[in-house]
């Protein structure tokens, strides 16, 4: 497959992913459902073949939820938010959205979800800094963008009596292209965070 093609099937995924989040569903227009996350990201940087990488290094995320449920136990999600990826001395800043497809099953008694999760997404990098003594600055080369497959699971416990979900979201992104310009070098994040949902659609 060519670069150019390469380039094009996330735009083309994101595109199909977009539509199916703003379409109506029949039956479940009204099912919509918000909800944010806050945790923590570990992350490494490194080579095609995995046979150099760095220290993984801790850094920090958050984002926004917007959702509609689409089928009885499926879901789709619109999921904006910061995150800190990188590894060893480099650190970067990106604002990522991801589109996020959505499964999950409920405990006999109704009070537990398990799901998992994965879709599209892109980030935008907000900023980038190394404090390695390196003759070169590796943030000159980190690409603006990054696209990725997100892929997690959930485990959520209903709480109160306003049909909210409050649980654990672990996710890994899994690259679709070079981080870097001209070597093929990726960046790996983990997620781990909590999460918190409201609405008709998680009911």
């Amino acid at each position: 497959m060519n670069p150019q093609s390469r380039r094009s099937i996330p735009w083309l995924i994101s595109g199909i992913l977009a539509a199916l989040l703003l379409a109506p569903t029949m039956g479940h227009a009204q099912q919509k459902f918000i909800g944010f996350t806050a945790g923590a990201t570990l992350s490494d940087v490194t080579n095609y073949y995995g046979g150099a990488n760095t220290d993984s290094r801790w850094g920090g995320t958050a984002s926004f939820i917007v959702g509609t449920k689409t089928y009885r136990q499926t879901a789709i999600s619109l999921e904006p938010g910061w995150m800190q990826k990188g590894g060893g001395d480099l650190k970067a800043d990106y604002l990522e959205v991801p589109i996020i497809l959505s499964a999950a099953v409920r405990s006999g008694d109704g009070m537990m979800r398990y799901g998992f999760n994965t879709g599209i997404g892109i980030g935008f990098k907000l900023s980038c800094n190394d404090s390695s003594n390196l003759a070169f600055d590796p943030c000159k080369s980190m690409n603006d963008t990054d696209w990725f497959v997100p892929l997690g699971f959930r485990i959520l416990r209903k709480v109160g009596s306003g049909g909210g979900l409050f649980g654990l979201d672990v996710r890994y992104a899994i690259p679709l292209d070079r981080s870097f310009d001209n070597s093929d070098i990726y960046t790996r994040p983990w997620s781990f965070r909590l999460i918190y949902l409201k609405g008709k659609g998680i009911q």
